[in-house]
């Protein structure tokens, strides 16, 4: 084996030369890239590139665009049912479950005695699970000084979401909640607190739900979408069946 030559062969500096030019020479702009690809090319072909999600873009990518806002907090009008004193506070209720993130609505207001029993006899006289422990009269709802809030999705009752924080929201606002029961938690359920039934029942039966809101400090007016109204078109049940309600 002869001797290795380590002599530059001819021509190779040239290539070198070539390297260090290629090396040193900035990368061409992006605008520069495509009139090149451009040109020769027919118009129509043009027209083609330069069309929206074809050929290279000269524009950095968009990001997603980002969830904002809530889903509305009251969409079956179930506000409109309850008494002023409650409407009010639960309106804070609102204002402050959105503070803290949580995207919450009512899903019932006032609920009449007749949908109440139908509510009492699931599980026992109808088909179904047990969901309340109260008959017409014995729930809060009764009397339109409760709503029930729960959240926006596909499971409203779901263990996934932050119940603690929507009953600090509601107990914030001057409610009582449900979720800090004992014996039967409803974590739903926002009432006016330090009532007691015995009280509203009696009221009820001297002169029904009017009079019951008198003594409360509000009037009953269908015109103004209140519990006369309702009574005589109740809202929907609350039919989640693995949850007990008042």
């Amino acid at each position: 084996m002869g001797p290795i030559d380590f002599e530059p062969r001819a021509g190779s500096a040239s290539l070198a030369g070539e390297v260090d030019r290629a090396r040193d020479k900035p990368p061409p702009t992006p605008g520069t890239q495509l009139r090149g690809q451009l040109k020769g090319k027919p118009y129509g072909e043009q027209l083609a590139m330069l069309s929206p999600g074809s050929g290279p873009s000269e524009t950095a990518p968009r990001s997603p665009a980002k969830k904002t806002g809530f889903g509305a907090f009251d969409p079956k009008g179930q506000l409109s049912t309850v008494h002023p004193l409650l409407r009010a506070k639960v309106k804070v209720l609102e204002q402050n479950a959105h503070a803290a993130g949580l995207d919450v609505f009512i899903i019932e207001g006032y609920r009449s005695f007749e949908t109440q029993n139908k509510l009492y006899a699931k599980g026992r006289t109808a088909p179904g699970s047990i969901v309340t422990k109260a008959k017409g009269g014995g729930s809060w709802h009764n009397f339109g000084i409760a709503v029930d809030v729960v959240f926006h999705g596909r499971s409203p009752y779901g263990e996934e979401h932050d119940w603690k924080a929507l009953g600090k929201a509601g107990e914030a606002a001057g409610l009582e909640w449900g979720g800090n029961w004992k014996g039967m938690l409803d974590r739903p359920h926002f009432q006016i607190p330090e009532m007691k039934l015995a009280h509203l029942q009696a009221w009820y039966r001297e002169g029904g739900l009017p009079n019951v809101w008198k003594n409360l400090g509000g009037t009953v007016q269908a015109k103004e979408g209140g519990a006369e109204e309702a009574e005589a078109a109740p809202h929907e049940e609350n039919t989640d069946k693995s949850k007990a309600t008042l």
